[in-house]
């Protein structure tokens, strides 16, 4: 046996310990089998019983001499006594050698009885020992190994007794082996750690027949240690009667040479021992428990009725060949294979149970009680197989008794498992048909004893689902009427439930105690209900009041794909399937201590523990989906998951777009594509926001090359400018939309550098050949040259509006883009049911993220109208649609506002604005006229774009909310400004980096993966964030700092309707003065003096001067354009 090289003690002796034991083993089996193969084969002592003899005389020392063996190993040095008793085995070795050299049997099977005696007197301590040289996690690998290393032993004991004793000389070659490996045997036990006696005060009782009555007595007062005690010695009666079996059924089934059939037998049993209990340990993983045995019982029920039917079946046969080569014989060796894996699937748990639950001071005494147990029940089989094989009945019959009465028993032990047993049937269910994936499982061992659990709660199927896959069994709170319903029963047949009365006072005062008294793993489901989102819904703060008052860990677990089953209650809002596949993140323990802050009040710190249950759900829901894919594997993922034929786009064509024709149509038109470019280069994308572009989009993308949705808002010389930038070679354009858009300019502009590329041409060109093979492409998706794109790799290049100065090409790449999606999906709700409104156009990062891919990627249909402004028409295409989310600007929405019906939102559930800020007129407008509320974001392109968010949970008007998930950040001070700071962020979301005019193609990092976004931000102690203006946007007036967009909003607030803007002028007396440009027509400097003296504002926050303009530039999202203004200004 080769021993691992550490230096770690405990380890270093088990495998002395396991050497010591197999040296013992394959001594007395060597020199056993070589007695009976003697006997039977060359003394001729056939059907005489010899074999159950030999097994019984073996076994008795069992039986009387184990409680005195317990009080030996329990009083004295465990490593003492077992040199004692390797001792002795060296001693037997010369007198077994008489016996054999005058092949006297009777002289044999006395030292076959001594050698009993010795492995009585060691076998309490092998198993006592064990708890104390490894750790406990260690326990079942320990008895694992110790089976492991015996059944080998026993294997290679009795194959080289059996042959060897056959050879000439061959006593001689047993004895001196014996001698060898008995020697070996005693120095292993010298390199096992010592440990100190386990209750040195035992007084010892010479009386073998009542100390083995206080044995018995000792091991029955605890059940759990008396039925696995009962369960390990049927185990051995079997093994008995097994043992004994097959040397009689190898002389019925071979005439001659029957003894090789027998090496075979115990070859299969020996091994399928070792097999079972090796996989045993390793699919338990160092958890003790029993839930493997009545599976392992019923199996061995099976398997020996086979056998048995297979031996009663079976002629004999002249060589062992012929035997080997059947049908008939293949089943034999076969059943007694599986039927040993079973019963070391059995065994291993029983003894783990029996060393855990047993108390240090009687452990040794009571592992020799089961030994006692186990030696009168082996005893027993012996004698009733020797007396029944005397009364001619024949071995085949025998094992088919056997294989009934252990089913009996097997359907006796499934009595104390039922719970176990369905808890099986479960995960087997659950890994077959939902391909259950676990991620974090290591972290449920970081939580330690005290440990709180929160999950997401999707269908009923939750409780099952996570007490088939945590390592402990867990107790789940669950409402006392909801526990005893009908239909809940069977989701909690084995699920350990805390049934708590939600209207006591002291449900939370029991779970406290029950968590911090007991140690018990307690899982909540924070939402106190099914989700009907298929997100987080509301949270309660109960979870975190039961973890801070118990002094407990919060462990956050999330549960995907539950919400598609039928289970749960999202039916009419997400496509429901019989088995889709499920997954379980575990994250890392939570110590809310770290998050409150001990001189608060306990009230203020439950609300504080509320929002922190709730932003580790949300941290946890993020963190748990797999944005680690491009976008076209994300598209064919949404595909997979929504139905192929799912109708998810559509634009002013009332054309409505599946799943699977666009990836049909990205496919068509990137092999189109692809023949025109190369792998990786940027392509420019010359279309309106519709279907048609979304399929150009990500035909691009299949194909492995990098989009760039150009602006056309920014003018021909920006547009060629960011061409150049980003060294695009071709574009992709309509001709039907040049016409429409009045771009021919651009498109001549354009044609003298680039390619472009018209979709009318791509279509017009399409051949049956071209479809079919799109077919097969979408059948077989990795023939794809995107599909080998790392995540990491550009997705898409966007340019920056340019409101401070020249534009730039923001790189983002796949991880990005599907990041912010999910961090936006983790914090609002929509489902299938909803219907999208999108006016904002793909070249701005928020229409192509957050208004395009986004419902996309998450199944929500889509509209895709190409022009916000178009006021009249957008509010009636709206309640065309039932839209009930919108996407749009604070410019957009006060636009359509103006030629809105009242009833054309009816179906509108939110909108969700960003680019601009939002006025508290277009809230109050939207909340009192339609009766919608907005929630306000903030981002950049640089972010791909959401910064911070407004939410149905968490919504707090005159901020953009709160940071999304994985999103860190950091304020820095800014020099004269007194209030918040520059903020500077970071997280998977950020951009790759900027490519610039004056370095062409080249993507240039940022610093150290934090962007400074250059905004000047205000954070609440609730985390909510208010923006103050730009760094630039700001002007230095006598020395203080005045945010021009503060002005701004000001100015907002007196004329609502008109579009205000602020630009900083020079000033010789105090450094920087404001001018106010307003498309109000009688805009006077008088209201903004009145409106400071109402509010108590400063008058360095009015502006000096005032210019009135019938319209001020605007980009096209809304967002004035300030360079363009100062040029028309003349500034």
């Amino acid at each position: 046996m080769t021993m691992p090289n550490t230096q770690h003690t405990s380890q270093r002796s088990l495998w002395f310990l396991c050497l010591a034991q197999s040296c013992g083993v394959m001594n007395e089996n060597m020199i056993k089998n070589a007695m009976l193969v003697m006997a039977l084969f060359v003394m001729g002592y056939q059907n005489t019983g010899l074999t159950a003899i030999a097994g019984g005389l073996f076994m008795l020392p069992y039986a009387c001499f184990s409680a005195t063996a317990g009080q030996i190993a329990d009083k004295f040095s465990k490593k003492h006594v077992m040199i004692a008793v390797k001792t002795i085995q060296i001693l037997l070795i010369p007198i077994a050698f008489v016996g054999f050299l005058y092949q006297h049997i009777t002289f044999l099977l006395g030292c076959l009885f001594l050698f009993g005696t010795a492995e009585a007197f060691y076998c309490p301590l092998k198993y006592s020992i064990i708890p104390e040289i490894v750790e406990p996690r260690k326990l079942l690998f320990g008895n694992g190994l110790i089976e492991t290393s015996t059944f080998i032993a026993v294997l290679i004991g009795m194959l080289a007794g059996g042959s060897i004793i056959l050879f000439p000389n061959g006593l001689y070659w047993i004895c001196g082996g014996a001698f060898i490996l008995a020697i070996m045997g005693l120095a292993s036990v010298f390199k096992i750690a010592d440990v100190p006696p386990a209750d040195p005060n035992i007084k010892l009782n010479i009386n073998i027949f009542k100390e083995t009555y206080s044995t018995i007595i000792l091991t029955r007062k605890n059940r759990s240690i008396w039925l696995c005690v009962l369960g390990i010695s049927w185990f051995w009666t079997i093994g008995s009667v097994v043992g004994a079996g097959i040397f009689d059924i190898s002389t019925q089934i071979i005439n001659q040479n029957g003894q090789y059939l027998t090496n075979i037998f115990i070859s299969c049993f020996s091994i399928g021992v070792a097999l079972g209990s090796i996989l045993c340990s390793k699919l338990l993983k160092g958890k003790i428990t029993a839930r493997f045995v009545p599976i392992a019982a019923i199996g061995i029920s099976l398997f020996c009725l086979d056998f048995g039917l297979a031996v009663a079946s079976i002629h004999t046969t002249q060589t062992l060949s012929h035997f080997i080569t059947s049908f008939t014989g293949a089943r034999i060796l076969i059943d007694l294979t599986l039927m040993a894996i079973c019963c070391g699937f059995y065994s291993v748990p029983l003894y783990a149970i029996i060393q855990e639950k047993s108390p240090k001071s009687s452990k040794a005494r009571i592992i020799a009680g089961n030994n006692i147990i186990n030696a009168m029940m082996m005893v027993i089989g012996s004698i009733i197989w020797a007396k029944v094989n005397a009364y001619g009945v024949s071995s085949a019959s025998l094992f088919i008794s056997l294989s009934i009465i252990n089913l009996f028993v097997a359907v006796f032990i499934m009595r104390f498992f039922t719970a176990k047993i369905i808890q099986i049937i479960f995960k087997i269910y659950f890994k077959i048909f939902h391909k259950v994936t676990v991620e974090g499982l290591e972290n449920f061992a970081k939580a330690g004893d005290k440990v709180v659990i929160i999950s997401n709660h999707t269908s009923f199927a939750d409780a099952s689902l996570l007490s088939c896959y945590l390592p402990e069994q867990p107790a789940f709170a669950i409402y006392t009427k909801t526990a005893k319903k009908w239909w809940a029963r069977p989701f909690l047949a084995f699920v350990k439930t805390f049934e708590v009365d939600i209207h006591s006072p002291y449900s939370i005062k029991d779970m406290v105690s029950a968590v911090r008294d007991k140690n018990q793993k307690l899982v909540i489901f924070p939402e106190g209900r099914l989700t009907k989102t298929g997100n987080i819904m509301k949270v309660y703060e109960g979870a975190g009041v039961v973890a801070y008052n118990a002094n407990a860990k919060i462990l956050p677990i999330y549960i995907n794909g539950l919400q598609f089953s039928i289970f749960g209650r999202m039916k009419g809002k997400l496509p429901l399937r019989l088995f889709p596949r499920l997954s379980i993140t575990i994250k890392q323990p939570i110590d809310l201590n770290d998050y409150l802050d001990p001189t608060r009040s306990h009230q203020d710190n439950k609300k504080q523990i509320g929002q922190i249950l709730e932003k580790i759900m949300i941290e946890t829901s993020f963190a748990a989906k797999n944005t680690e894919k491009t976008l076209f594997q994300a598209l064919l993922h949404a595909k997979d998951t929504y139905g192929k034929q799912s109708e998810i786009i559509e634009d002013i064509n009332r054309e409505p777009f599946s799943y699977e024709r666009i990836c049909l149509g990205a496919i068509l038109f990137g092999r189109k594509i692809e023949k025109e470019t190369s792998l990786g280069d940027y392509v420019g994308l010359l279309l309106p926001t519709s279907c048609g572009a979304i399929v150009s989009l990500m035909a691009i993308s299949a194909v492995g090359r990098v989009p760039h949705p150009m602006n056309v808002s920014t003018g021909t010389s920006n547009i060629l400018n960011i061409c150049q930038t980003i060294q695009v070679k071709t574009v992709i354009s309509s001709r039907l939309f040049i016409n429409k858009a009045n771009l021919q300019d651009l498109e001549k502009a354009l044609q003298e550098t680039v390619k472009i590329i018209y979709l009318e041409d791509i279509v017009s060109s399409l051949t049956l050949a071209d479809k079919v093979k799109a077919k097969l492409d979408l059948l077989s998706p990795d023939r794809l040259p995107g599909m080998n794109a790392s995540y990491q790799s550009p997705a898409v290049v966007l340019s920056t509006s340019g409101s401070e100065g020249h534009p730039k090409a923001v790189v983002l790449s796949h991880h990005n883009i599907l990041t912010n999606c999910q961090q936006v999906a983790s914090v609002i709700d929509f489902s299938c049911a909803d219907h999208v409104f999108n006016a904002m156009p793909i070249f701005h990062s928020l229409g192509l993220t957050g208004a395009t891919l986004l419902p996309l990627f998450f199944g929500v249909r889509t509209f895709h109208y190409p022009n916000p402004l178009h006021y009249k028409n957008v509010p009636s295409l709206i309640y065309d649609v039932d839209a009930t989310i919108c996407f749009g600007t604070d410019t957009f929405l006060n636009g359509w506002a103006k030629y809105a019906d009242p009833y054309d939102f009816y179906a509108m559930r939110y909108i969700v604005t960003g680019g601009e800020k939002v006025k508290e007129e277009t809230h109050r407008l939207y909340a009192n006229k339609f009766g919608v509320r907005i929630f306000e974001g903030y981002g950049a392109t640089e972010s791909s774009p959401v910064i911070a968010l407004n939410t149905p949970k968490n919504n707090r008007p005159g901020t953009v909310g709160q940071f999304l998930p994985g999103i860190q950040h950091q304020i820095t001070s800014v020099p004269g400004i007194n209030s918040g700071g520059k903020l500077f962020i970071k997280g998977h979301n950020i951009m790759m980096g900027y490519m610039l005019h004056t370095n062409p193609g080249v993507i240039q990092p940022v610093p150290e993966q934090w962007y400074d976004t250059g905004d000047i931000v205000n954070i609440d102690k609730d985390g909510f964030v208010t923006i103050s203006g730009r760094v630039k946007r700001f002007a230095k007036i006598a020395g203080e700092m005045v945010s021009m967009t503060a002005v701004e909003t000001i100015a907002d607030k007196i004329w609502p309707e008109a579009i205000n803007a602020v630009i900083n002028l020079t000033d010789d007396k105090k450094g920087e003065q404001l001018l106010l440009v307003t498309t109000q027509a009688d805009a006077t400097l008088d209201p903004l003096l009145s409106y400071s003296k109402e509010h108590d504002i400063a008058k360095i926050m009015l502006p000096k001067n005032l210019k009135i303009m019938k319209d001020l530039p605007l980009f096209a999202t809304g967002k004035i354009n300030y360079p363009e203004l100062q040029k028309q200004l003349q500034l």
